[in-house]
């Protein structure tokens, strides 16, 4: 789902980087080649089991073999938490002991317990934009 043009300009940006052997692309990230290319054949038998033996995934269909072969760095992040700082109604602080923390009010991602158990996507948003009303709204009238 993308286009040459997009390939060349992302190679030339920096965030693609793109080699002829595996070999060659671990040694342009910098890490362990002998590592990266177990990793890479691990994979490819776990597609030609139809199951990953490491994480329990199977929907893997394509083996990583033909060359130019090409990465683009990634590192981890969190875009949403099931936890965080237990509120109240009025979105004040409550420390462990179920005591309010004074001057202390929370919103958004947090905050803990909106959410029970789960979360669909953009639910977020309703609660950042009423807990974030609530909170400021508790704070001036104090």
């Amino acid at each position: 789902n993308t286009t040459e043009d997009k390939i060349n300009q992302e190679l030339e940006d920096g965030t693609l980087v793109k080699a002829d052997t595996l070999e060659a692309l671990a040694q342009k990230l910098n890490i362990d080649t002998t590592t990266f290319v177990n990793t890479i054949e691990r994979y490819n038998t776990f597609v030609e089991q139809g199951q990953d033996e490491d994480f329990n995934k199977n929907a893997f269909d394509l083996k990583i073999e033909k060359a130019p072969f090409y990465a683009t760095p990634r590192k981890p992040a969190i875009h949403h938490t099931m936890g965080g700082l237990k509120i109240n109604t009025h979105a004040q602080v409550i420390d462990v002991e179920g005591h309010i923390i004074e001057d202390l009010y929370a919103a958004g991602e947090v905050a803990g317990g909106i959410h029970a158990g789960n979360r669909l996507g953009g639910n977020a948003l309703a609660d950042i934009f009423t807990f974030g009303r609530i909170a400021g709204q508790s704070a001036v009238t104090k």
